[in-house]
């Protein structure tokens, strides 16, 4: 029999007669159909609900197993507490084994009341509500929950402006530094740097303050493994730009050491005071903040010295997961040999010498020597003392470089001990030109020489003016 029944007619008749008020000929005839009709009916109707029944009972495949979860809740609760949900599911993969998705670790996390620490400001009023709603076990967990949430502030990111798209390697990079809490009850100061056509880090550095010596670790970090790039974007400090007030041309400008190591090694220094114009780097930053402080707790690592021999390997496990292919091609540029880029990546500072012939830098006294012999000078004669990325120090007098040498560390010779008159100082500062093409040579190389004597001199002359 074809008869169509209706569905809520059907369920109505048949859960009359499983209760026996009805027999099977009444709801035949209520249904229309015979009795031999009702009893199909009826039988269809006990196999569907314990097929349902049997379904209900069977625990899905992908099912987590409840250790797992408790697992995951106490890493989280211990180890990982200031993980971010990405981060800590990186971590079960790799370090505990735990494969499992990020939406369920997610879920298992936020059914448990655990936010993460860069969560939204809605997700984390949510969850104090939550908290504070329901009547847990322990007051005192409560509260601690509620207080680490407090303690999290969270910056929504303001919309960042658009920029040209750079598809060469090298062809742009962003550097910026950020100081933070990197290791608990101590604020570090981490010098970044970015490509920003492939998104590769390509150097980083830990110092105490944002400083010129952090900066200049970067740059040379960059050079000796990727090369010299075309163009570095950075934020308006005096560390890479400074102008007089109410003076616009570059030669009455104040001495600029990351400026000058740049233009020495044909890099395009840019600078802005707009933090979306370097958004990359920025959010760079923001990423490194949320990662790097977890990954020195669980590395052990507390001083400086050991952060930055960490961040070497860091990067390339940074690089790894964030880094991506370019369209463009690698324009970074040779780099010089290491002395001649040790030479340029350093820091020149005005000195005068004092009637002992001496020098004073960093309350260290140093002799100006030529073949191991003191050059002496007359008091008040004006220098500069330029300390290399290396550390040796060289003091450039009249355009003549010259070996800086600590006095503690000058040793005097046997002819000076026995003839007193013979050696050591030298009345007149002037030298022949065959040892001084020698020392040039050796110190300052050939390499772009005379870019730096020009350099040299006009700074000389802005001595002259202003001593």
């Amino acid at each position: 029999m074809n008869k169509k029944i209706n569905n809520v007619l059907l369920c109505s008749v048949l859960s009359r007669l499983e209760n026996k008020e009805i027999n099977v000929s009444t709801a035949s005839i209520l249904l229309g159909v015979t009795e031999r009709q009702v009893y199909r009916l009826k039988k269809a109707k006990n196999t569907q609900t314990k097929k349902d029944e049997s379904i209900a009972k069977k625990p899905p495949l992908n099912k987590t197993d409840q250790a797992t979860i408790d697992k995951i809740i106490e890493l989280y609760k211990t180890q990982y507490r200031s993980f971010s949900y990405i981060h800590f599911h990186e971590k079960l993969i790799e370090n505990e084994k735990i494969n499992i998705k990020l939406k369920t670790v997610e879920r298992i996390l936020k059914s448990h009341n655990l936010v993460s620490p860069f969560a939204t400001k809605k997700t984390k009023k949510k969850i104090k509500e939550i908290l504070q709603s329901i009547n847990q076990a322990t007051t005192q967990d409560n509260e601690q929950n509620l207080q680490e949430n407090n303690n999290i502030i969270f910056d929504p990111h303001d919309i960042h402006n658009r920029h040209r798209h750079i598809e060469d390697f090298g062809a742009l990079l962003q550097m910026d530094a950020r100081k933070d809490y990197y290791i608990e009850g101590h604020k570090w100061t981490l010098h970044l740097a970015i490509d920003v056509a492939s998104g590769m880090f390509v150097g980083a550095y830990f110092d105490f303050e944002e400083t010129l010596h952090g900066y200049q670790h970067v740059l040379h970090q960059i050079i000796t493994k990727y090369g010299i790039p075309k163009c570095i974007l950075t934020d308006n400090r005096t560390v890479f730009e400074y102008i007089h007030k109410g003076s616009n041309q570059e030669s009455k400008n104040t001495l600029i050491q990351f400026k000058y190591s740049c233009i020495q090694l044909g890099i395009k220094l840019n600078t802005t005071s707009v933090a979306t114009y370097k958004s990359i780097i920025e959010r760079a930053n923001g990423t490194f903040g949320r990662r790097l402080p977890q990954e020195l707790l669980v590395n052990n690592i507390k001083s400086i010295e050991h952060a930055n021999n960490f961040l070497e390997r860091y990067l390339d496990e940074m690089n790894e997961k964030f880094a991506h292919e370019y369209n463009g091609k690698n324009v970074f540029k040779t780099s010089p040999n290491i002395e001649i880029l040790n030479n340029f990546i350093g820091t020149i500072t005005r000195r005068m010498f004092d009637k002992g012939a001496c020098i004073r830098f960093k309350n260290q006294f140093y002799y100006a020597t030529i073949q191991n012999k003191i050059v002496a000078f007359v008091q008040g004669t004006k220098a500069l003392l330029i300390q290399t990325f290396d550390g040796r120090k060289i003091i450039v007098v009249d355009s003549i470089a010259y070996d800086a040498i600590n006095i503690e560390d000058y040793e005097y010779s046997a002819e000076k001990a026995e003839n007193p008159e013979n050696e050591l100082f030298i009345s007149k500062h002037r030298v022949s030109s065959t040892d001084f093409a020698k020392y040039k040579e050796k110190h300052i190389s050939s390499w772009n020489y005379y870019s730096f004597e020009k350099y040299v001199n006009a700074e000389l002359e802005y001595i002259e003016r202003n001593y």
